[in-house]
């Protein structure tokens, strides 16, 4: 394992930049898939399809997550900025 690894995320403002980022590509992807089936939705019984759509409601499941951790990581900053002006 990489010894970054552990020393990835040293502020939670370098971890919400992160996640902030990992919600933006989620977001182009399920963008991408929910284009994909679109154009796939003309054909009847097709498995393709049935895929495209699993990975849309899971594409869809994780944006709404890694925008919550966003959410949190940000609340968790505004915490951070009040107790250190005590």
């Amino acid at each position: 394992m990489n010894s970054n690894a552990g020393s990835a995320f040293q502020t939670i403002e370098s971890a919400h930049d992160f996640v902030t980022l990992l919600a933006e590509t989620v977001t182009e992807a399920k963008q991408d898939v929910e284009g994909d089936v679109l154009r796939k939705s003309s054909v009847k019984n097709s498995e393709r399809l049935d895929v495209l759509r699993m990975a849309l409601y899971s594409l869809s499941k994780l944006e709404m997550y890694v925008s919550k951790s966003c959410h949190i990581l940000g609340d968790l900053r505004s915490q951070q900025n009040l107790l250190s002006r005590r």
